[in-house]
């Protein structure tokens, strides 16, 4: 079970991941018409630094809970997403 500790840090984390979407995605609506490559990009790197945070924070709880394969295919899922 999670204790407190790890689940304001979550929680915290969480608050940040929105809000560095919500940048990326207010960026990325004034350069999409213009540039969509560098908005291809900024997604595929807020999606790898969230996968990349959460095996960090508890990769190995999950890993031991759920195993690698299921684990890889999660993270996979993450990576694949698409706007």
């Amino acid at each position: 079970m999670m204790n407190e500790k790890i689940r304001k840090e979550f929680l915290s984390q969480e608050k940040e991941d929105q809000a560095r979407m919500t940048v990326c995605f207010e960026k990325a609506v004034r350069e999409e018409l213009d540039h969509p490559e560098r908005y291809l990009q900024l997604l595929k790197k807020f999606k790898e630094d969230v996968v990349k945070r959460h095996e960090k924070m508890y990769g190995a709880e999950a890993r031991k809970k759920y195993g690698d394969e299921e684990i890889d295919a999660s993270q996979q899922k993450i990576l694949n997403m698409t706007v």
